[in-house]
Formats: structure tokens, C-alpha cells, sequence
């Protein structure tokens, strides 16, 4: 195999690897709208309900306590609020990232540049995907403590 076939082979294997990327970017931004958010709005839904429910026994009751309660919904939905963020930053940062690999396979393929258009891409990539990973572990933190403080509140209530 000459210098030139060689050097064609690894184009040509570059630009299937790049054809993954792409497929896989694809799939991510998919996955990324389905993954464990929905576990955190499940429970965090459930926390809702469940503190709605509590701060209706305790007003018909006339139990004290109401206040945790109201925290603990608030917190709760602050989970819900935070994790749509986070899914609106991951989709966005999974659309750059195909656009941004979209933009390197036609530049392959038509010997053009675009280089400045995909550290554009790439730019939004990073700032969106740190937007995800801060939103994910608020949104995290906020149902861990939600829960902690309904299981404390719960024992001292009742």
C-alpha cells in the first residue's frame, strides 16, 4: 500500500469515526431527555404530593408543624424547576455537538474550513454541558434534602 492509500485509509476511518460521533450525538440527545431526571421528578412529585397531603392532616388536625412541610414542598419543586434546566442545557449541548461534527464531516468531505464556526459550536458544547452537570447535581441535592428533611420532620410531627 502506497503513502497515499494510507493516508486515504486513515481519512476514510476518520470520517467513520466522526459518522459515529454523529449517530451517537444523535442517540445522547435522546437519551439525555429521558434518563435519571425522571427519576428525580418522579420522586420529587411524589414528595409534593405527599406534603400537600401531610399539610392537609395537620390543618384539619390543628397539628404545628406546617412550615417544614411548605419547606420541604418548596424544595421539592425547586428539584422539578432546576432539572428542566438541566434538560433544556443537555438537549442544546447535544444539538452543538451534531452540528459541530456535522460541520467537521462536510469539511473532510469538500477539503473546506470551518473552523472558527466549529469552536463556535464547541464553545456552547462546554458552557451548556457545565450548565447540565451544575443543574444535575443541584436538582440532585435538592430532592436528597427534600427527602432527608420530610423523613426528620415526619418523626417529629408525628
Amino acid at each position: 500500500m502506497t503513502e497515499d492509500e494510507k493516508k486515504d485509509e486513515r481519512e476514510k476511518s476518520y470520517l467513520r469515526d466522526l459518522r459515529q460521533n454523529r449517530d451517537y450525538s444523535l442517540k445522547s440527545a435522546d437519551y439525555s431527555m429521558n434518563r435519571i431526571d425522571l427519576l428525580i421528578i418522579s420522586i420529587s412529585g411524589a414528595g409534593i404530593y405527599a406534603c400537600l397531603e401531610i399539610l392537609k392532616y395537620l390543618r384539619e388536625n390543628n397539628i404545628c408543624g406546617a412550615t417544614h412541610f411548605k419547606i420541604v414542598g418548596l424544595l421539592f419543586g425547586f428539584a422539578i424547576f432546576i432539572n428542566f434546566i438541566s434538560q433544556w442545557a443537555a438537549y442544546y449541548a447535544n444539538k452543538n455537538n451534531l452540528s459541530a461534527t456535522k460541520k467537521v464531516i462536510y469539511d473532510r468531505e469538500n477539503d473546506t474550513d470551518s473552523k472558527s464556526e466549529i469552536a463556535k459550536f464547541d464553545c456552547y458544547v462546554k458552557i451548556l454541558g457545565s450548565i447540565t452537570k451544575i443543574t444535575n447535581i443541584l436538582s440532585t441535592l435538592s430532592m436528597l434534602i427534600a427527602l432527608i428533611y420530610i423523613c426528620i420532620c415526619f418523626c417529629i410531627t408525628f
